[in-house]
């Protein structure tokens, strides 16, 4: 039983991952590189967001110093 779970979790990932390209090619075809990457951003960031917010971490983040929020932030500025 195990193992069926995994081999239908392994398909569902290999069918995602595999799509993806298709779902690119296609976008590209209305959007610019540009439009694209700021919309993938976008929706990682408020996935993200979401999965902090459902498990407390956005009020963990309210103990922390604002120095360390900051130099965060800088990080993700510079990648």
């Amino acid at each position: 039983m195990k193992d069926t779970h995994f081999y239908i979790s392994l398909f569902i990932v290999f069918f995602i991952i595999g799509s993806l390209p298709v779902l690119e090619k296609v976008t590209l075809g209305k959007l610019s590189p540009q439009q694209l990457a700021f919309l993938r951003g976008l929706s990682q960031t408020v996935s993200y967001g979401v999965l902090l917010y459902a498990t407390g971490g956005l009020f963990e983040l309210k103990a922390v110093p604002t120095k360390f929020v900051i130099i965060g932030l800088l990080q993700g500025v510079a990648t």
